[in-house]
């Protein structure tokens, strides 16, 4: 009798050593001497170094092209056994060779190792293949040079090295910081022949001994029967067992399926982090590794699709690549290189403005009309750290339907309920969702994640398809032939569901007919998950936030003044600020997850935006007000967004000195305040507008205006103006804030808000992007502040500087209240050195019976709890918000602001906000270093929605992003004295709901604006809108 009827585990551990292989990685897993007892150590024969006649080197520390390359004539002589680096550097090899004449009339294959990522190129620059060596999962160290040789051909290939791996050069560890100093092997270079017989042979016992293995009675016994009779039947160094050995598979292979069984597309996949352990130029240079490799595929295996989305990526291959570019362009045009997903990146959903969220659609789809002629009605979106309530209406309106992501199976406390399922936003718009069961977007193409792509489906009832993403990913790579070879083999077999390699599109093509049948989810979907990154990496987020303030005024002014016909439109140019401000929200990239170069470059795109968004603002504004000086009074015009209503009057800041008969306040910072009375009349108090323009105002005293005083009563001080009674320890703390009018604190009574606390933040395992729940338990409070000085007296403001210090780190907190705003400001400067701590700040407020806090999101808010009744509630303990967040009520509600944060707490009656991390990878020097951070608090009466809470959300915006609120243009001189006051657009509802988040210049119509509006309530209602 057999050996596995006796002991089952004996017979799949024999299969298994027979095989070779593990993971389909060619390298083998068994020891070099005993590959030649399985299949896997005679894949290659007659393997000769001898073929190669010449290998030259040039290493440069830059990435350079090949037609830069082309031009040097430093080539050296390179060795096998020689050692390339440091990281980062690229090492371009050319290479001779000549297939020897024993070669003739077999496959032969070019063998290249070099342990780090590689692309051949042919001899005219055109790139080949992408290359992956050393022991990892996704190597891939050959190239097909003949399907059949005649001998003693010669070939030329060029070898780009980038002296990193496919994850980056970590040390000790993949999402570690980069070892700038490591240098790799280069292993292997020859000419081998590859015996397809032994290939073919291998791939049926693979999948025999998963079948084995995975599937249930009577498929496993067979499987297990035949594939053991092939071990017995096979001798590995004598072909003419081997045919018998593939006719023994038949009697599996061939047994056909019946009705009823699941179907799973699969689909070629190989998503690339557009950056992450490697900066954007790496990714260049991965994409076009993998892409050549895919393109290569496809003509290998007729029945192969490829998935890809990122059109940035695409854009960056068609200016870099052009001859990949146009085979790329060949197999979309057949259906096989697809396309997908939409979005200019494939951009993370909590962090970026809903504008943002837009243009990442438009952008997209543009790109795809313009050089594919076709627009995709699938948003794909692999790998994100959560999504955006708002997506689906968004999407809707980019005609988009279908959605496919997969990361929620990351949850650490909930399992998602749904594999299929309708997904309902904040408007009641809808798309049909879809997340692959296997739980991956980076498949083997093994028979493991096709039988979970069943087992796991929710939702097969209601439909039984699913698909399949197959492919090396993150770092790159896609698929290799293993996986296709497995999966063709799976077409029909029974007892394994079917699989067909096909397009996504296929899949929904499917399910959308079965629309009816799926559950729906509403609202929210919240990746319980990577929570850190709401403020991992607080300085790219902050010049993302000032970037897309920038872009929408800017938008505004240059549509203005191009209507008003005094300026050409800047098209090209805004479209470029936009696409840097997109690149960087990309996933890893603005949520705070990359390696520090990736952070240096964001910084200075962020840099190059906003100078160039002031320089464009800056001549819109002077090409639309009317520069005329008048002699008796002086005039001021400035850049307004205001929601009304609001003063008659407004603060300014300048250098300027003028009549000294002009009362001013100095500020802080050696500048002269002044008081302005706006032009404009007051509107209608009962009705609330939002307006865009430009608004002039003249410099008045302030004998008839309640002005803001400051108090020092033994240890505390009271800040005072028309509207506030504040009061704050000499130690900084805030035991009583009080708006006038209302008899209710803000602050709960016996506690003290603007409490710094520290908690220890040691995660798990992924230190930028986590927050733990445990966290809550090991926290530190700050000591009050070490010393204070009261820097502005008023009458027109007043500021208190408190100085704290803990550990390495240092904050001044600037405590400010104006005598305009019911907003008291706090700005600071922290100087930031510790060692995974995460730093908030804390507001205990006097709103004890609340069961929900809301916050901003893109184009509204949600809601989150802020008790611990379930597992779904504990899980968001750490949530996103955008502008602000706001506890309420049904009488009264206390709203936190900030101008760059995203991370928020609300527990009970406390709202807290996190300011700083410091986690050690995958950058070591995370948040290190200085910083500058505004938040505000506000009081209103009635429950939350009110739109005062957005319009001074808006106000403190436009003070910290545009250096002063309405004051955005550096030459005061050239344009202050002048008296000019338009609205260009002004949006009436009756609560304010509707708010403006763009006016641009039409796309395909001249002589007309586009403006986009939002309702942000999430309640019906009508709008005027004049402009």
């Amino acid at each position: 009798m057999a050996q596995h009827y006796k002991k089952e585990s004996i017979t799949l551990e024999r299969l298994e050593l027979f095989c070779g292989w593990k993971d389909f990685n060619t390298y083998g897993h068994v020891a070099l001497g005993r590959r030649n007892q399985n299949l896997c150590g005679h894949l290659w024969k007659e393997e000769s170094v001898d073929a190669i006649k010449d290998i030259q080197v040039y290493s440069c520390k830059e990435r350079i092209s090949f037609e830069q390359m082309k031009q040097l004539s430093c080539f050296r002589p390179a060795n096998i056994g020689e050692q390339f680096g440091p990281s980062w550097s690229t090492h371009w090899f050319r290479v001779e060779l000549e297939i020897p004449e024993s070669m003739a009339g077999k496959e032969v294959h070019f063998l290249w190792d070099c342990n780090a990522e590689a692309l051949l190129y042919s001899e005219q620059g055109i790139s080949i293949q992408g290359l992956v060596g050393g022991k990892s999962l996704c190597r891939r160290a050959d190239y097909r040079i003949a399907i059949k040789a005649n001998g003693r051909e010669r070939f030329t290939f060029f070898v780009e090295m980038a002296a990193s791996g496919l994850f980056g050069v970590g040390q000790g560890g993949d999402i570690e910081p980069p070892d700038e100093h490591r240098y790799f092997l280069l292993e292997k270079v020859s000419v081998a022949v590859f015996d397809r017989d032994i290939w073919n042979l291998l791939c049926d016992l693979t999948l025999l001994a998963e079948a084995a293995r995975l599937l249930y009675s009577p498929y496993k016994d067979q499987a297990l029967r035949i594939a053991n009779d092939i071990v017995n039947t096979c001798v590995v160094d004598d072909p003419s067992t081997w045919n018998d050995c593939r006719e023994l598979a038949k009697e599996f292979f061939q047994q056909r399926n019946g009705d009823g069984q699941a179907l799973i597309i699969a689909c070629g996949h190989c998503h690339i982090d557009t950056a992450w352990l490697w900066p954007y130029e790496e990714t260049i240079r991965k994409c076009a590794r993998s892409w050549s490799t895919q393109i290569r595929n496809m003509e290998q295996y007729d029945g192969f699709h490829f998935v890809a989305s990122q059109a940035q990526q695409m854009e960056w291959i068609k200016e870099r690549y052009p001859e990949l570019w146009k085979e790329i362009k060949a197999y979309v045009k057949r259906g096989r290189f697809v396309p997908v997903g939409g979005t200019w990146v494939e951009m993370d959903c909590n962090l970026p403005s809903g504008e943002s969220l837009v243009r990442q659609f438009v952008f997209g789809d543009s790109f795809f009309q313009n050089n594919f002629g076709m627009h995709s009605s699938i948003f794909w979106l692999p790998d994100t750290f959560g999504y955006s309530s708002q997506l689906p209406q968004i999407m809707r309106l980019c005609n988009i339907k279908y959605f496919m992501t997969q990361k929620l199976s990351w949850n650490l406390f909930n399992r998602f309920p749904h594999s299929t399922f309708v997904w309902e936003g904040l408007d009641g718009s809808s798309v049909l969702t879809h997340f692959p069961p296997a739980d991956t977007y980076n498949s083997l193409g093994n028979l493991t994640d096709v039988l979970r792509s069943v087992s796991n489906n929710k939702d097969i009832g209601s439909c039984n398809a699913a698909l399949l993403l197959f492919g090396h990913g993150d770092g790159g790579g896609g698929p290799s032939p293993a996986m296709i070879e497995s999966l063709s083999r799976m077409k029909d077999v029974a007892g394994i569901p079917q699989v067909e390699m096909n397009s996504p599109q296929k899949f929904f093509d499917i399910a959308q007919n079965y629309w009816h049948r799926y559950p729906r989810w509403k609202g929210e979907l919240y990746f319980e998950l990577h929570r850190g990154t709401y403020t991992s990496q607080a300085n790219v987020k902050q010049g993302n936030r000032k970037c897309e303030l920038l872009l929408k005024y800017t938008e505004g002014l240059c549509a203005v003044a191009y209507l008003l016909k005094k300026k050409p439109y800047p098209y090209e140019h805004l479209e470029k600020l936009w696409k840097l401000v997109l690149l960087n929200q990309f996933h890893d990239t603005l949520p705070g997850s990359s390696i520090q170069q990736v952070y240096q470059d964001a910084a200075r795109h962020h840099e190059k935006v906003s100078k160039e968004l002031k320089h464009l603002m800056e001549e819109s504004f002077q090409q639309v007000i009317e520069k005329h000086h008048s002699k008796d009074v002086i005039k001021w015009s400035w850049i307004s967004e205001e929601g009304h209503p609001w003063s008659s009057f407004q603060l300014i800041y300048t250098d300027i000195l003028l009549d000294e008969s002009i009362p001013f306040q100095t500020t802080l910072d050696g500048k002269h305040m002044y008081l302005l009375r706006k032009d404009f009349p007051m509107e209608d108090l009962n009705t609330f507008s939002w307006g865009f323009g430009i608004q002039s105002g003249q410099p008045v005293g302030w004998d008839n205006v309640p002005c803001v005083s400051i108090q020092r009563m033994e240890d505390k001080f009271i800040l005072e103006n028309a509207y506030l009674r504040c009061q704050l320890t000499t130690g900084g703390h805030l035991t009583s804030f009080q708006k006038k009018g209302i008899e209710r604190d803000a602050i709960q009574s016996g506690a003290y808000g603007n409490r710094f606390v520290t908690y220890d933040d040691v995660p798990l395992f992924w230190d930028a992007w986590d927050i733990e729940v445990y966290h809550e338990e090991k926290y530190w409070e700050w000591q009050p502040a070490k010393s204070f000085k009261v820097l502005e007296k008023g009458p027109l403001r007043v500021v208190i500087l408190f100085e704290y210090e803990y550990h390495q780190s240092y904050l001044w907190q600037y405590v400010m209240l104006d005598l305009l705003s019911d907003v008291l400001v706090f700005r600071h400067q922290c100087d930031w050195h510790e060692s995974r701590k995460l730093l908030r700040v804390e507001f205990p407020t006097s709103v004890l019976q609340s069961m929900n806090a809301s916050f901003e999101t893109q184009f509204g808010w949600v809601s989150r709890p802020t008790h611990r009744n379930t597992s779904w509630d504990i899980a968001k303990f750490e949530v996103c918000g955008h502008r602000f967040a706001d506890l309420s009520d049904p009488s009264f509600g206390v709203a936190l602001l900030n101008d760059c944060k995203y991370g928020y707490s609300v527990k009970d009656n406390v709202i807290r906000m996190s300011l700083l991390r410091s986690p050690k990878s995958p950058d070591d020097h995370c948040d290190m270093g200085k910083h500058s951070f505004s938040w505000g608090l506000y009081v209103h009466e009635g429950a939350f929605p009110q739109v005062t809470v957005w319009s001074r959300a808006q106000a403190l915006q436009q003070w910290e992003a545009l250096e002063y609120p309405f004051h955005v243009l550096t030459p005061i001189q050239e344009w202050s004295f002048s008296s000019f006051s338009q609205t260009f657009m002004r949006i009436v509802s009756p609560y304010g709901n509707v708010l403006w988040t763009a006016m641009k210049k039409a796309e395909r119509e001249e002589n007309a604006i586009c403006v986009r509006l939002y309702e942000a309530f999430g309640c019906p209602c009508n709008r005027n809108q004049s402009s």
